[in-house]
């Protein structure tokens, strides 16, 4: 039961953590780009080029936190 309360904690961890990734890459891109995108009247254009670059950003991001995540807790 010890490792099984170990390994849940494990689990939400890593998924939280991609999750943020993932979506905060996005939000971070797409969002200012749609807003641009009415300022300019260009709707889909500039939030479709924002979101191009935010999926291979996110999987960057996804990477370097689960380097630093293993870094500080080795699996045993």
């Amino acid at each position: 039961p010890a490792f099984m309360l170990s390994a849940w904690s494990r689990y939400s961890q890593i998924t939280t953590r991609v999750l943020l990734c993932i979506i905060l890459s996005i939000a971070l891109m797409v969002g200012p780009a749609y807003f641009l995108d009415q300022y300019f009247g260009t709707w889909p254009i500039i939030s479709g080029v924002a979101l191009i670059f935010s999926l291979p950003l996110s999987q960057f991001l996804v990477v370097k936190s689960m380097q630093d995540y293993i870094k500080k807790n080795p699996f045993n």
